[in-house]
């Protein structure tokens, strides 16, 4: 009896001492505000502090002041703290874009034919749904996932190294939420979730948005903490003056500016005199100005160092002034945690085959956060998942991966609409309207219907089906057809001086089989028919087009290989292009039809210097006119110096070596490239006459980048006969993809 009055004496002890050191009231709390690239300065200010000796035992913040509170809290010292945040690419994570070649070939197919400059969604009501957000999230979560790798369950916050708290807004009512518990790299997302620009965060089925609007200084999640002490920063960006507001840009900021600045004024008011407020001035760097990190860094050491108020009021606080029962009840997981079971916890059971298909962690595998990471993204990238977090639970020594997964809606149909613009010396100019839709999930199978509409100089209209058969979508089935009108010029023997313009319609109806090759790229065969007609045109004596016409039946053959990191300005990776055509069939006393097109590009980049080298192959055996059907050559880096398409034959050779250098200029996170290229090929009407010996050379230096709305590209082109050429192109330069 005695020995069972010990044991339940002893338990209730240890229950006893391990709540209160749960719910102990931390002596000294850090508040740290929010600000975009402003908050950085708070490590500055962690950094002053742990050389004072003071360490806080609770930490709260909003936005940025939640990503470095959390990281601070859950176990970093400000050493690890700066090197974690200068290990992240702010402009990768920010102007984050998946890569091509994390894509199928199919949705790389859609790089070739359009050139998207906005994209809207309509929803089977007939609703239109503009984007949410405007840039990219998904890379953010992966950094926070990576950086607080050792904490991958749902977790009491109370529990870390540093009780933490981090403040959320419900976008729903404007609310605000503090995040005590869950998984901490979500709560530090939905924290920072800016509105318009990165997507909201849904936590405990609320829709969570930025802190900043509901709390930028959370000085009362510390009073509720029933924090003896309070340590307040503030990065504070005070409202613009007038001759400051000078755009529209200028406005939207001002805006928030106001609000943030309301909240945080309320906020103030709850400080006392025990309480020790840092104010930082930061109002020269912009919120997503992450290129001052040393600046901001700077500021916030220096507001606790070399401010002699704040040094006075920082005295005050004795050495190791924090609660004594101040001890966190779980420690980092440094162990080898093996996936027993996997869960896929999705809104839509019908794409559930699919969804597992494409994850590559099994059960029985070792959790890393490499493959986690590499998984969101592939769903991500499927076109069929618009969002995706995961959780790791427990139970005895299993753990538990679990995979919440929200679909996109198949009832809405995206449409795309781009622009380009091309232009060769000041008077020949085009420009061309691109209008693109896109229907995803058509059935259970994962069939999608694409429409692409060209209206310009070409006029085209595609129509395509692509229905997968196996659960892995890797076989598939594409039915197309086709529709095109041309105007082109004629050049009389390599002169500009004399042209004649010129009409052609294309109709094609195809219908290919075929296997995707993982994320490399596809082949397919199949069959297709196809007419062209010619307009007769005899306005120029000098250069007649006869009329012509064509029908005829071939079978296909395709295969790509597409590596490229971009399919217009490419810097790294490789194309490798295989097209053929040939009839079965032939008419008496004429050739057989045969077409083949060979196309590779072989990239390399080492730092801001890149090559890329080109070569092209094609030739056609037909028995048509050869302005029907010609295959071109011409125009800008494709022979600069010459007009586009300038040259039309039967067969072609051409080969370039292309410089790049990626300057510092930034916009939207690319850089802007200078260049150089040198070019040589020719065109010929009969392989007889094929020879290396009379090619065309060329060259040209150019300027480009990467935007929102398509490549921009301008150059000056220049051949051997001393001819020049000036090009400006925004969006698509070569059409033989």
């Amino acid at each position: 009896m005695k020995r069972l009055i010990l044991i339940l004496f002893i338990l209730f002890v240890a229950n006893a001492d391990t709540d209160l050191k749960k719910n102990h009231n931390p002596k000294l709390c850090l508040v740290l505000s929010g600000g975009g690239a402003k908050g950085l300065a708070h490590i500055g200010v962690i950094k002053a502090l742990e050389e004072q000796n003071i360490k806080p035992d609770c930490v709260v913040g909003t936005s940025a002041g939640a990503l470095i509170g959390g990281l601070y809290a859950s176990g970093m010292d400000a050493k690890e703290l700066e090197k974690s945040i200068r290990s992240i690419d702010f402009d990768e994570v920010l102007y984050y874009k998946p890569k091509r070649k994390e894509f199928i070939q199919y949705t790389r197919d859609m790089d070739y034919k359009s050139n998207d400059m906005l994209d809207i969604t309509l929803s089977k009501d007939g609703t239109i749904e503009l984007p949410q957000f405007v840039l990219n999230s998904v890379k953010i979560e992966e950094v926070l996932r990576s950086l607080l790798v050792k904490y991958p369950q749902n977790i009491d916050f109370d529990d870390l190294p540093m009780r933490f708290r981090a403040v959320a807004t419900d976008i729903s009512n404007g609310e605000k939420v503090v995040l005590s518990k869950g998984q901490l790299s979500q709560a530090l997302r939905a924290s920072m979730a800016i509105p318009a620009v990165f997507s909201t965060v849904e936590m405990n089925n609320t829709l969570l948005s930025d802190g900043m609007i509901s709390s930028n200084l959370p000085i009362e999640v510390a009073k509720n903490l029933k924090a003896e002490r309070i340590i307040v920063v503030n990065v504070d960006s005070g409202l613009l003056k007038k001759d400051e507001i000078k755009n529209f840009f200028d406005v939207s900021e001002q805006l928030l500016n106001i609000l943030v600045d309301k909240n945080v004024e309320r906020e103030k008011k709850l400080l006392n005199k025990n309480d020790i407020y840092i104010g930082i001035d930061t109002k020269d760097i912009k919120n997503l100005d992450f290129s001052k990190l040393d600046d901001a860094i700077k500021r916030g050491y220096d507001a606790v160092k070399n401010n002699h108020t704040t040094k006075v009021a920082l005295s005050s606080i004795p050495k190791n002034y924090y609660s004594e029962n101040k001890k966190n009840t779980i420690s980092a997981n440094n162990d080898t945690v093996y996936i027993s079971q996997i869960y896929f916890n999705i809104d839509n059971k019908s794409y559930s085959k699919n969804i597992k298909n494409i994850v590559s962690v099994k059960e029985g595998d070792i959790f890393e956060i490499e493959k986690i990471n590499k998984d969101i993204r592939d769903l991500i990238n499927s076109g069929y998942v618009d969002s995706v977090n995961y959780e790791i639970t427990k139970n005895d020594q299993n753990y538990k991966l679990i995979y919440n997964i929200k679909t996109k809606d198949v009832s809405k149909n995206s449409y795309h609409i781009g622009l380009e613009v091309e232009s060769s010396k000041i008077e020949n100019q085009s420009i061309s309207l691109y209008l693109s839709h896109r229907n995803q999930w058509v059935n259970n199978l994962g069939g999608e219907w694409r429409n692409y509409l060209t209206l310009g100089k070409t006029s085209e209209m595609i129509s395509e089906f692509n229905q997968p058969i196996t659960d892995k979508q890797d076989w598939f089935i594409r039915p197309s057809l086709s529709f095109a009108y041309e105007n082109n010029y004629a050049y009389l023997d390599n002169s500009l001086d004399t042209t004649t313009q010129y009409n052609t319609n294309r109709q094609n109806i195809s219908i290919m089989a075929g296997k995707s090759i993982e994320n490399l790229g596809e082949w397919s065969i199949g069959a297709s028919w196809n007419r062209d007609e010619l307009k007769k045109e005899t306005s120029n004596p000098l250069l007649p087009i006869p009329s012509d016409k064509s029908d005829y039946l071939t079978l296909d053959a395709n295969l790509i290989i597409d590596q490229l990191n971009d399919i217009y300005i490419p810097t790294d990776g490789y194309l490798f292009h295989l097209n053929t055509k040939i009839s079965p069939t032939k008419k008496s006393n004429e050739d057989r039809f045969i077409q083949a097109n060979l196309l590779g590009i072989y990239a390399i980049q080492k730092d801001k210097q890149s090559i890329t080298f080109t070569a092209e192959a094609q030739g056609r055996q037909a028995n048509e006119s050869i302005f029907l059907s010609p295959i071109k050559l011409g125009g800008y880096h494709h022979l600069s110096g010459y007009e586009k398409n300038q040259f039309i034959g039967n067969y072609m050779i051409y080969g370039s070596a292309t410089y790049r250098y990626l300057t510092s200029l930034k916009l939207f996170g690319e850089p802007l490239m200078v260049g150089t290229s040198f070019e040589a090929g020719n065109i010929w009407d009969d392989i007889d006459d094929v020879s290396l010996n009379n090619a065309k050379y060329a060259g040209s230096v150019f300027g480009a980048i990467k935007t929102p709305i398509g490549p921009i590209q301008l150059g000056v082109g220049m051949n051997k006969n001393g001819d020049s050429n000036i090009y400006f192109y925004l969006g698509r330069t070569i059409e033989n993809y």
